[in-house]
């Protein structure tokens, strides 16, 4: 497969956009449906990735001056990405659950900031396959289509320290000591945040209370 020039790969992702769109808002309307028995989803969303962005995804180098993703247009993972928030931290496995015989899985993890010993930046973040009762009409006809969309399961304290942190980490080296020290307690009170809320859920259930 011959690689693409920069500007060859702009206009391809260009002219899959409206593809992508409507296939996320399929997902979006199907996952709704799979998790509308759960009780503690605040909100469910997908979107496609925007031109700039993708674009700096594609073309990033490694160590050795090479990029990451030779082949960005189907190797990029998050062109379609989607996002539920829920209430407590037990949530996040119910919704797995909800989901496990309906999309396929080529990867999951409980994501961490590599700044394991400091409180910081968690998700929980799932690849499923895209199949071909998903796609919608015209979807054959894109060159090296996706093979797969990123789903994003976060409690609403973890999402609250999401979008700041990632700020933080475009940013890093810019901020004094103590901005830092502000952030790393602000994580902490997320993470705290949802302790309480997961332990008062189990005290809740023991008195057989309805929340």
């Amino acid at each position: 497969m011959t690689r693409r020039s920069q500007r060859a790969i702009r206009s391809a992702y260009e002219a899959r956009l409206g593809l992508l769109s409507k296939l996320a808002r399929t997902l979006e309307k199907e996952l709704g449906s799979y998790l509308s028995d759960l009780p503690h989803v605040d909100r469910i969303s997908f979107r496609t990735k925007g031109i700039e962005s993708f674009m700096e995804k594609a073309l990033d180098l490694d160590n050795d001056g090479k990029r990451k993703y030779p082949h960005p247009l189907e190797e990029i993972e998050d062109q379609i990405a989607g996002r539920v928030l829920v209430f407590y931290r037990p949530d996040i496995a119910a919704v797995l659950n909800a989901i496990e015989d309906k999309w396929r899985k080529v990867e999951q993890e409980h994501r961490k900031s590599p700044i394991t010993s400091q409180f910081d930046y968690e998700t929980t973040h799932r690849i499923c396959v895209i199949t071909p009762d998903m796609c919608p009409k015209g979807w054959s006809g894109i060159e090296e289509p996706p093979a797969t969309f990123e789903l994003q399961i976060r409690t609403l304290a973890q999402h609250a320290w999401a979008e700041p942190q990632h700020a933080f980490y475009k940013n890093k080296g810019g901020l004094r000591e103590d901005s830092e020290r502000k952030l790393y307690w602000a994580a902490a009170s997320a993470w705290g945040i949802d302790s309480i809320w997961e332990d008062l859920q189990r005290e809740l259930k023991k008195l057989d209370v309805k929340h």
